[in-house]
């Protein structure tokens, strides 16, 4: 888990959980959104992951980085660093 980027549990969760009740379900929708499903998602999660590590990484690198980082701007960064096919822009 990151110090300073703040992820969301479900993205360190969905690789391990035994309980899937979307499995069961007959509209996935119930549980993903913008077309995703559990496959697409654990790739989304893993990228993530991923640049919540590479940002962690910077700001405890480099002390000039501002670390209070606001909801909006986490969402930014996060958008900003993640493949247009996942809904980032690059």
């Amino acid at each position: 888990m990151c110090r300073n980027i703040k992820v969301p549990e479900i993205f360190y969760k969905i690789d391990t959980m035994q309980n899937r009740p979307w499995k069961n379900c007959q509209d996935i929708t119930d549980y993903f959104n913008y077309g995703f499903n559990e496959t697409t998602f654990k790739h989304y999660a893993r990228k993530v992951r991923e640049t919540a590590k590479f940002l962690d990484k910077e700001v405890t690198e480099n002390p000039g980085i501002k670390k209070d980082i606001s909801t909006e701007e986490n969402a930014r960064i996060f958008k900003d660093n993640l493949p247009v096919e996942f809904g980032g822009i690059g």
